[in-house]
């Protein structure tokens, strides 16, 4: 397994490790696509009818979830796009208000 720098230069972490973080960070909806469709070996169309969301939001996970992994893998941590992306999670499923996230940067 190839190892990858991380920000210190004495501590290199495997890819193993650096993918096992990410999926413990996926929410649940996430890990179930990624093992149907990595080791259960079904198609979008099929894991779209058994967690009953479009083939497209299933393959947008997919992209998103792939991308996170490669861009980790790269090194591209980038902490402020994970937090506007959570953000925006968190506004769309109602848990906090899109004025109430506003910093002056934003207005």
């Amino acid at each position: 397994m190839k190892t990858t720098k991380t920000n210190t230069s004495d501590t290199s972490i495997s890819e193993e490790t650096i993918i096992l973080h990410l999926l413990k960070e996926l929410d649940q909806t996430e890990r179930n696509i990624l093992g149907l469709y990595f080791y259960e070996k079904l198609t979008p169309a099929t894991i779209s009818e058994l967690i009953q969301i479009s083939e497209k939001q299933v393959k947008s996970y997919l992209s998103n979830i792939l991308r996170k992994i490669k861009g980790e893998l790269k090194g591209d941590h980038q902490p402020h796009v994970r937090e506007k992306q959570a953000k925006k999670k968190q506004i769309w499923k109602g848990e906090i208000s899109p004025v109430q996230n506003l910093t002056l940067h934003d207005r």
